[in-house]
């Protein structure tokens, strides 16, 4: 069942499914990486797997997918950068989910799981910030509920929109972080105030140019 409570009819796979994977905590020292078919570490992986270091949970960690190989090892299938990141913070071992794969099945389930990907927009990741107790996301969402304004949760067209809903969520940020909570809520109410004020209205566009104005002829803000 999906999360919308849609039922959703069993599926077979087209193919054998394989040998069912075991879990395990595996020492960092006894795992590879196999340059035959993963990435090499570019600049952008080496940043975010300081991130990842700086900012460590392991309520954050999934598991890592290895396959034995000879010597008693275990190659990286996907993990490579949280795995980097857990050694950079002294940890012995990880928890890995170990598949059964020669060299041509993990160089194919690393492509399918790095092609496969459902990407998290930004919006969910600013709703989980707020749930999270982010300041900056929980100054964003309480300046746009003084103001009236919902934000809404998924992407949404502006025809779909209604009166005092917006996706704007990182222009709300912004100017809280510029201006302040009072004059980013003032805007919001300028923005709205009119009765004839069309939905659709409250784009980063209209509020950035508000605000300026507000900043120029209130400077008490």
């Amino acid at each position: 069942m999906s999360t919308d409570g849609t039922v959703v009819r069993p599926i077979t796979p087209a193919d054998a499914a394989g040998p069912a994977p075991q879990l395990a905590w595996i020492p960092i020292a006894d795992v590879v990486v196999d340059e035959s078919y993963q990435r090499a570490m570019s600049p952008a992986g080496r940043r975010n797997v300081r991130t990842i270091a700086e900012t460590f949970r392991w309520s954050a960690f999934s598991p890592v997918i290895v396959s034995p190989v000879v010597g008693g090892r275990y190659a990286i299938v996907d993990g490579q950068h949280r795995t980097t990141a857990a050694a950079l913070c002294g940890f012995p071992s990880v928890p890995c989910q170990v598949v059964t794969a020669g060299r041509d099945e993990q160089a194919s389930a690393f492509r399918r799981i790095n092609g496969n990907t459902t990407r998290v927009h930004p919006m969910h990741l600013f709703h989980a910030a707020v749930a999270a107790g982010q300041p900056e996301a929980v100054a964003a969402m309480a300046a746009a509920r003084r103001a009236g304004v919902t934000i809404l949760r998924t992407p949404t067209k502006i025809a779909d929109q209604k009166r005092g809903q917006t996706c704007a969520f990182a222009t709300i940020q912004t100017l809280v972080a510029q201006h302040g909570a009072d004059l980013t809520v003032a805007a919001l109410l300028a923005i709205q105030r009119p009765a004839q004020a069309e939905r659709g209205m409250l784009v980063p566009a209209v509020m950035k140019a508000v605000a300026q104005v507000l900043a120029e002829r209130l400077p008490i803000w």
